[in-house]
């Protein structure tokens, strides 16, 4: 019992040095993404279309099941279109202040 025990141990440990471990691969993402300006967060936020805009996050692939919930919280943080779009716009900006001035590179 204890001879396969040990033998098990040695063939698992032997098989786990000599075969290589493949990294993961993921997809290529571009590295140079467009930052949309306000006017299109803004429209996106209100048709709750967020997942329309470029991803920021290079962990989370297309077509990953929490993407447009994810990019709406990094979007529009808890707007959600209750109110014109207009009178979300300094919210907005408060929230990401990159979108009022989109020439900051963070």
């Amino acid at each position: 019992m204890k001879l396969s025990i040990l033998t098990t141990a040695v063939v698992l440990a032997a098989m786990g040095l000599a075969i290589p471990v493949k990294a993961q691969t993921t997809p290529e993402t571009p590295s140079i993404q467009t930052q949309p300006n306000a006017d299109q967060v803004l429209q996106a936020c209100a048709r709750d279309q967020a997942d329309a805009l470029p991803n920021p996050y290079r962990d989370i692939p297309a077509n990953h099941w929490a993407l447009k919930a994810v990019l709406s919280m990094h979007y529009c943080g808890a707007y959600r279109g209750s109110i014109p779009p207009e009178a979300a716009r300094p919210l907005l900006e408060q929230l990401n202040p990159q979108l009022s001035n989109p020439n900051t590179q963070s």
